[in-house]
């Protein structure tokens, strides 16, 4: 293979370390431009505020002044954002922990999951007094089409990542809408293809079947991971 040869992986292996020496370069000439315009960024009150919960002072003070800690959109949370939210719970009397792993959306900006089930999973140890709540398994909000097709989903990919089923599977609590405007408001296809190609074309002949049905075409949306293979499916 090209990438092989001595010439070309000097040339990756020097483009490589120009790339990281230029990054190094930007974080020390920006840290520099805030330093000198008294500037804070988000990564920084972040790392601020880590490093001020060190002071016993200070956590003497936020201690006598709150007593409860609630997180919201605990599966959101950042390396360091755990580290701030459990030093936090030593100082309160209480904290209450909330999250949803099928909701975790920022693992661009350094979400780290695994570490958000970590700290879960020793709570629910209870080895140092904490307790692990029932989890939320009703849906309140949407009609039972909707959850099925949320558990059909949804069940299948976090158990193969080791999550147990009570923890992801919803139980629906509202009841089905009188006289709805289609057989199903959301329905669930588990197409098997051995390529897009004709996984598209069976998606394709099922809208073509809606359509037949008297439904609108308008009112039919498609999804999809990106645009690239949208055309194929139009077509």
């Amino acid at each position: 293979s090209i990438w092989h040869w001595p010439l070309i992986y000097q040339k990756q292996e020097t483009y490589i370390r120009l790339l990281f020496t230029l990054a190094a370069r930007w974080k020390d000439r920006y840290a520099s431009y805030k330093k000198e315009k008294n500037l804070l960024d988000y990564n920084d009150m972040e790392k601020y505020m880590r490093d001020l919960l060190t002071d016993e002072k200070l956590s003497e003070e936020i201690s006598k002044d709150y007593r409860y800690l609630f997180v919201d959109e605990y599966q959101d949370c950042s390396p360091i954002q755990v580290k701030i939210f459990d030093r936090l719970s030593e100082l309160m009397k209480r904290s209450y922990w909330v999250g949803d792993y099928k909701q975790a959306i920022y693992g661009f900006r350094g979400t780290d999951t695994q570490l958000v089930k970590a700290v879960v999973d020793t709570i629910a140890k209870g080895e140092d007094g904490n307790h692990l709540a029932d989890p939320l398994d009703t849906c309140w909000r949407s009609e039972p089409d909707i959850t099925n097709v949320v558990n059909a989903v949804f069940v299948p990919v976090f158990e193969a990542e080791g999550l147990n089923r009570q923890m992801i599977e919803l139980k629906p609590k509202t009841k089905k809408a009188d006289a709805p405007t289609v057989n199903e408001p959301l329905g669930f296809w588990n197409i098997k293809a051995d390529n897009k190609e004709l996984a598209y074309g069976e998606i394709a002949r099922r809208i073509a079947i809606m359509v037949k049905q008297g439904i609108n075409p308008s009112d039919i949306a498609v999804l999809n991971s990106g645009n690239r293979d949208l055309d194929m499916l139009a077509a």
